[in-house]
């Protein structure tokens, strides 16, 4: 009887570091800005208090959130895969070493473009002194 052989996965080929590896995640780039997340936030808020009588008072706090965000990633293609080739061609040599036999890492982000409204808003009652009611 022998002994089961354990092969640690950085070692099997689909598994290892490589930079020439297209299974590997981070292969094919050395580009530093591939795994960031860059987001252009802005946030505008107001705040408002009014005082309806001396017993009610109205809050109204509207607020704005603009976000434009990359959410980037990688995917691995085909030089012949359907998205590169359209309908019709042979495909595209994208490495430039004469064949479509190849298989890309390219980069593919997701963009999101967001414009997020809200209102906060209450009425405060004094129903006597020291206790109040609240309604948000």
């Amino acid at each position: 009887m022998t002994a089961a052989t354990t092969v640690p996965l950085s070692t099997t080929p689909q598994y290892r570091a490589a930079t020439d590896n297209p299974a590997n995640p981070s292969a094919c780039t050395n580009f530093y800005k591939l795994r960031i997340n860059p987001s252009n936030t802005g946030n505008v808020r107001g705040q408002s208090r009014f005082d309806i009588t001396d017993d009610i008072t109205v809050t109204v706090d509207p607020s704005f959130q603009y976000v434009l965000a990359n959410g980037g990633g990688t995917t691995v293609v085909a030089e012949n895969d359907g998205r590169l080739r359209g309908l019709s061609g042979p495909g595209v040599d994208l490495n430039g070493d004469g064949d479509l036999l190849d298989s890309v890492r390219l980069y593919t982000p997701n963009i999101t473009n967001t414009h997020r409204y809200g209102v906060i808003s209450s009425v405060i009652y004094k129903v006597a002194e020291g206790h109040t009611v609240r309604a948000a």
